[in-house]
C-alpha cells in the first residue's frame, strides 16, 4: 500500500528479455499521491517465471492516494510461460488507466493461465485498447475487460475496444475466448461502453465451452 510506484515523466523498456521471477516478471503499483506518467514496454520477451509461485508477465496496479493518470503502451512483445497472465492491469481508488495491448503474442509452452485482463474497480478510470494480439495454446480467457466484481462506482467508467485480435483456443479450454464482464456496486450502475469486432477465433475445446 505504500507503493509509489513511477512519478512523471516517460518511462521505457525497450528490447529486453525478461524471465524467471520468482512471482511477476514485472511489477508497477502506484499507491500514494503522484502525477501522472507513461510507460512503454515494448519489443520485449517476456517469460517463463516460476512454476511454483510465478504470477504474471506484467502486473499493473493504481489505487489507494493515486488519483492520476497512467498511460501504459505495451507493444510488439513475445509472451510464453508466464504462469497466470501475460499482462494483468487494475485501476483502483480513483486512479486512471489508459492502456493500448498491440502487436503481441502469447503462447504456453508448459504454463499460462489466461491471456490479457484489465479492469476497473471502485472510482477506477480505465480506457482500454486490446488490438491486432495472437494468442495460442491459452486455456483460459485470452481477452478479458470488465470491473472488479461488485465493485465499481456510478463515477467509474470503463471504455474498451477488442479488435483484430487472433486467437486459437486448444482442446483443452476450460473458459471463453473473449469475455466482458460488467458488474457494479450494488445499487448503483457503473458505466461502460466496449466494442468487439474483427476478431479471429478458433475454438477447439472439448468441454463445451
Amino acid at each position: 500500500p505504500g507503493a509509489n510506484g513511477l512519478s512523471g515523466g516517460t518511462n521505457l523498456v525497450d528490447g529486453c528479455v525478461v524471465r524467471g521471477a520468482v512471482e511477476h516478471n514485472m511489477e508497477f503499483y502506484s499507491y500514494v499521491a503522484g502525477s501522472n506518467y507513461a510507460l512503454t514496454i515494448s519489443n520485449s520477451d517476456v517469460k517463463a517465471n516460476s512454476a511454483a509461485l510465478g504470477g504474471d508477465g506484467i502486473q499493473i496496479e493504481l489505487g489507494g492516494g493515486y488519483a492520476g493518470t497512467a498511460t501504459v503502451n505495451v507493444q510488439n512483445c513475445s509472451f510464453d510461460d508466464n504462469k497466470s497472465q501475460p499482462v494483468q492491469a487494475t485501476a483502483l481508488g480513483s486512479s486512471t488507466l489508459d492502456i493500448t495491448i498491440d502487436g503481441n503474442t502469447v503462447a504456453k509452452t508448459s504454463q499460462g493461465n489466461e491471456g490479457f485482463i484489465v479492469s476497473n474497480g471502485a472510482n477506477g478510470r480505465a480506457s482500454v485498447r486490446m488490438t491486432n494480439n495472437t494468442v495460442t495454446g491459452i486455456g483460459g480467457v485470452a481477452f478479458y475487460v470488465g470491473q472488479v466484481a461488485g465493485n465499481a462506482s456510478a463515477s467509474s467508467n470503463l471504455t474498451a475496444i477488442i479488435s483484430g485480435n487472433t486467437v486459437s483456443h486448444p482442446a483443452s479450454a476450460t473458459n471463453s475466448a473473449i469475455i466482458a464482464f460488467l458488474t457494479s456496486t450494488v445499487g448503483q450502475v457503473a458505466p461502460a461502453n466496449i466494442l468487439i469486432d474483427g476478431n479471429n477465433v478458433t475454438e477447439n475445446s472439448t468441454s463445451g465451452v
